[in-house]
């Protein structure tokens, strides 16, 4: 079963990757990698978002929060 996991390859920033067996692909290259050729920082919960998932949340939040702002609803600060 393959999981999903921040990964460190070379020292490098975390980046994210699919872990089966024993081997690692980051989501920049198609190569895979032995694990013992990187470093697992931290497993995540679920795969991140693909840059369309991404678009469509932010989208979906800035309609958010532009009609809660028309009703006097503020996030991110405390409005006195």
């Amino acid at each position: 079963m393959a999981r999903y996991w921040w990964v460190s390859v070379g020292g490098n920033p975390c980046e994210p990757a699919v872990v089966k067996g024993k081997q690692a692909w980051t989501f920049g290259c198609p190569d895979p990698f032995a694990l013992d050729a990187i470093e697992l920082v931290e497993e995540m919960s679920a795969p991140p978002d693909t840059p369309a998932e991404a678009k469509r949340k932010a989208d979906a939040w800035e309609r958010k929060r532009a009609k809660d702002a028309a009703n006097g609803i503020f996030h991110g600060y405390r409005r006195f």
